[in-house]
Order: C-alpha cells, then structure tokens, then sequence
C-alpha cells in the first residue's frame, strides 16, 4: 500500500494562529486544493480518505470530483481537539518549545491531552492499514499533527509528544508499506503548489 498523506489547505482560522474544528479553506487554501488535485491525478490513487473536518474534506473534494470517487471518512485522523482557548491566547501560540515546535497537548485548555491524541490517531492509522489491502494508493487527506503521528509510526518510531514537522498547507508525504516494514519517500513536499 502507498499512503500519500495531504495538510488540509489553508484556513483563514489557520492563517491567523488557531483552529477550529469546522474552519472552512480561505481562498489561499481552495488554490492549495484544486493544485493537489490536479498533481495527485497521476499519481495511481485507488482510493481517497479525509479526516472529518471540514477543511481536510473540502481539500479533498477537487481530488475525489476528477476521479469520481467517493471519500472514506475516518475521524479518527482529525488533528487534536484544541479546546478553548481563553483570553485570546491561542494553543498555536501557547503551547511552543523555545525552538518554536508546537506541543500537542491541550488537556490545560480542555482539549485533548497528548496520549488521547495518540491513541485515537493510532486508531486511525489501524484502520488504514485494516481496510486497503497491499496494491491500493490511498490519499489521506489531514492535519500536521497526525501526519507527525503517522511519520513516526510508519518508521517505527515512538510518536514524538512535539511536533518534529511543521507540515507546509497543501504538502505530500508518501509512505510506502513493504513486506518489510514502511519507506518513507517525501515528507512536506510542495513542488505541486509553486
């Protein structure tokens, strides 16, 4: 099985520092979309998978319109449940290493802490690897942090409660299973959005 695993395109929630669960794509993010779209035509694509977000949905959907496919919804694979923020100050803001990596925990804002995150993320990415047998190309159309979830977990990693990738809106990664174990062939690429 090959995984290409897509950042929803842009939010205007997103530009601006905070997520919500139902933050639509700006206009930013509608051109990330149809541009992934179009790359993503020749690359095999058997099957197309989206968190249940309205942004990773709406990323999907110029894919699923060219192929005519339906979409597989897992919402296990929505990015961490921010909560609510209070006093204007965002997690995005918040919850930063000196190095300015965003740790994914926000139990403190009512949100989900780093190993509900994880787990039900892992959920996802058992799903994944339970429903599409070994000769399918599936397009997961998420968010950064599940992409850092899965990156580590593909590679045999323990999942890092920090994000190591600041994912690009609109970026492909390409994981690829084998008898073996996994490949990683891309992570964060952009060349589709230039």
């Amino acid at each position: 099985m090959k995984l290409f695993l897509v950042r929803h395109g842009e939010t205007q929630a997103g530009s601006n520092g905070a997520y919500g669960y139902s933050a639509s794509l700006n206009d930013l993010g509608r051109s990330q979309a149809e541009r992934t779209g179009r790359f993503m035509l020749d690359l095999g694509v058997t099957r197309i998978v989206s968190s249940d977000a309205a942004r990773a949905l709406e990323t999907a959907e110029p894919l699923k319109r060219a192929l005519g496919m339906q979409v597989d919804v897992i919402p296990e694979l929505t990015e961490i449940d921010i909560g609510k923020p209070s006093d204007g100050v965002t997690p995005m803001q918040e919850n930063r290493t000196p190095d300015g990596r965003f740790i994914m925990d926000c139990a403190h804002l009512g949100g989900e802490s780093w190993d509900q995150f994880r787990d039900r993320v892992s959920v996802g990415l058992g799903i994944l690897d339970d429903r599409y047998v070994s000769d399918e190309v599936v397009a997961v159309f998420t968010h950064g942090g599940v992409k850092n979830v899965a990156v580590d977990r593909y590679l045999g990693r323990d999942a890092s409660r920090t994000m190591h990738t600041l994912f690009d809106n609109g970026s492909i990664s390409t994981i690829e299973a084998i008898e073996t174990g996994h490949i990683l062939h891309g992570v964060n690429e952009v060349s589709h959005l230039r």
